[in-house]
């Protein structure tokens, strides 16, 4: 089944880049006044030849602003020319207040002059500043979201872009956004009116949902880690807002009458019952704050409602684990997010077939992110650690597992998580105390020996090691000994270190036992593991479309798109990994040798390392990395 092709694009244009712009400041001047109407021009010119899109991100700016970033870098990759009248190099970045003002300080020149002139001075103004308004795009930044407008002339792949990124959550079209305090019901439906008009036939009715508190927080705690300090404070209270002087519960309700055959406005209630979509586009109401003028980290006394339709989410299953992926060692992990966000940002030295490096490889992060951007780059993943190349072995070999297997990993932990916690005696404060009985245990249990291997390899560390909190060195030979179990023994030692990692407060305090720890993390992992196989279910029973490193999936509210390596045959990608992730000490790298480096190196509170060595030892490192840029 053939695709869509997710590209905005402005309408097929007979007209030129100078002939639309000189237009659009002319009919913002009305013929009964000498005042140039702005908010005429900007609705024009971004909305009815451009392209009004929007972003919502995965986290808010109280986490951080590198969603701005990549979001900027990646409009630069892959915004194109759709006429051949103009070609910037670079694109211009303004928010709506600063373009206002670029605007209105050459307009007004135009207003006194006689009106038979009038149309001269604006075509000339239009012919002479064409590529600068072509190359301007605005954007409205918000504290979880952005809005981004791009002039008539360039073209937006919006799945691909949304494919790429590791922070936003879904993106579309910007429909309206306005002030609380300046909204009313009037302005909101006009705006309705105007997306609708511009709907075809064949695509009505649209799902129309406002992301409310009273029709989702209660029923979306499973999700909780996924939206907290995100999506989670866009929702609204539908019952205890307006627009103006109408509620805007009652506003929602009239429109169902209202709009009838041309939105789809489901009844209040669990979205989990009342949300039966499969639809390739949504429109949703959501509310955002202004970002703060003395601290971007909080957001501002503005508050604006937005209704934008979500036309692509992104379902990058490396999100649900995020810094928790199966195979583990540290919980100081860099989290996928971020790492794909930097990947985008360096993007503009390197394309798609760079060389990268990260000499602090752990599990693979970057490994995995730079593969999944773009397959083609070549990267370097080192660390000194005898256990990278085994940890990222075994994260590629989850990740490539089908949903069969999945299952019946879930069910394995599940019938584990059921025997330890039924062995549970609250006097045990450590894995070191632990004494099961495998010979008396239920046949049911069959991973209990698994456990018993995983404990018997943490407690083996904890004699070696027994002051460690962070994370244990584990040398060559244990790495050896413990690659000659199953998968699902060396699954389980994970859970274990993240049990004894990080409970270790708990267990010092005699808060918790190592058994609670164990059940909690396995939990955790589940819960993962079981959102992972739903995406899966996706990618089996809903395959749309491939592209070269995503495809394209049916979901609920909109089409998703998923990563390429969820599909396909696992060796395809254990091959790079004895190239690509080596054993080599981070200031051992050769010179001249990568575009980028991109890494997640020891800092002070994940280490036993002395201060001042981390000091030294950062010195020596800055300057072998420097050396090994090719650019530099």
């Amino acid at each position: 089944m053939m695709c869509t092709l997710y590209t905005y694009a402005c309408k097929t244009m007979a007209k030129t880049i100078p002939k639309i712009l000189t237009d659009c400041i002319l009919e913002s001047i009305p013929d009964d006044s000498k005042e140039f109407h702005w908010d005429s021009f900007f609705l024009r010119w971004f909305r009815e030849f451009g392209t009004p899109a929007f972003f919502l991100f995965q986290r808010n700016l109280g986490v951080t602003n590198t969603q701005y970033v990549e979001l900027f870098s990646l409009l630069e990759l892959h915004c194109k020319k759709s006429t051949a009248h103009h070609n910037p190099h670079r694109y211009l970045f303004h928010t709506t207040d600063q373009f206002r003002s670029l605007i209105l300080e050459n307009i007004n020149t135009f207003l006194d002059a006689p009106e038979e002139d009038q149309r001269a001075q604006v075509t000339a103004f239009a012919e002479i500043y064409e590529d600068l308004f072509a190359s301007s795009i605005v954007v409205d930044m918000f504290h979880c979201s952005c809005a981004v407008f791009l002039p008539p002339g360039l073209s937006l792949d919006l799945a691909r872009l949304t494919a790429d990124a590791g922070y936003i959550h879904s993106a579309g079209k910007s429909i309206f956004i306005r002030n609380f305090e300046k909204t009313n019901r009037n302005h909101f439906e006009n705006s309705l009116d105007m997306y609708l008009a511009r709907v075809p036939n064949a695509d009505l009715p649209v799902r129309f949902v406002v992301y409310a508190h009273e029709d989702f927080s209660p029923y979306d705690r499973r999700a909780r880690a996924l939206i907290e300090r995100g999506i989670e404070n866009v929702k609204l209270y539908i019952d205890k807002l307006s627009m103006g002087i109408s509620g805007l519960s009652q506003i929602v309700s009239d429109m169902r009458q209202k709009y009838e055959g041309r939105l789809i406005i489901p009844e209040p209630g669990p979205y989990t019952e009342k949300h039966n979509f499969n639809t390739k586009k949504t429109l949703w109401l959501i509310n955002d704050r202004s970002i703060s003028t003395g601290d971007s980290r909080n957001p501002g006394r503005g508050r604006y409602y937005i209704c934008y339709e979500q036309s692509i989410k992104c379902e990058n299953p490396f999100h649900l684990f995020d810094e928790n992926k199966p195979a583990w060692k540290s919980h100081t992990t860099l989290p996928h997010s971020l790492t794909a966000a930097l990947v985008n940002i360096t993007r503009s030295s390197w394309k798609d077939d760079g060389i990268l490096c990260d000499p602090f490889g752990g599990t693979g992060t970057t490994w995995f992110e730079a593969k999944r951007i773009s397959p083609r780059v070549k990267i370097q993943c080192s660390d000194k650690d005898a256990m990278t190349r085994l940890l990222v072995a075994d994260n590629v070999h989850f990740f490539s597992l089908a949903t069969s297997q999945l299952s019946r990993i879930q069910e394995q932990l599940s019938d584990l998580e059921h025997f330890v916690s039924s062995s549970e005696d609250e006097t045990m404060v450590g894995p070191e105390q632990v004494e099961l009985d495998i010979g008396t245990m239920s046949p049911v249990v069959q991973e209990a020996d698994h456990f018993k291997l995983a404990t018997g390899f943490l407690d083996e560390l904890k004699i070696d090691q027994p002051d460690e909190v962070r994370e244990f060195d584990i040398s060559d030979d244990f790495v050896r000994r413990l690659q000659k179990h199953e998968f699902f023994t060396r699954l389980v030692f994970y859970i274990c270190l993240r049990a004894e990692l990080r409970y270790s407060g708990g267990y010092a305090r005699k808060a918790i036992s190592f058994e609670k720890a164990f059940s909690q993390s396995v939990e955790e992992l589940n819960l993962q593991i079981e959102q992972f196989v739903t995406l899966h279910k996706h990618i089996d029973a809903d395959l749309v479309c491939q592209n070269t490193n995503f495809i394209i999936c049916n979901g609920r509210y909109s089409e998703i798109v998923i990563p390429c390596e969820f599909i396909g045959e696992l060796g395809a990608r254990l091959n790079p990994l004895s190239e690509e992730i080596l054993s080599l000490d981070a200031c051992q790298l050769p010179e001249n040798a990568f575009d980028a480096i991109i890494c997640d190196p020891p800092y002070g509170f994940n280490t036993s390392i002395d201060h001042l060595e981390l000091t030294r030892l950062y010195s020596r490192f800055l300057d072998v990395a420097l050396n090994s840029l090719t650019h530099l």
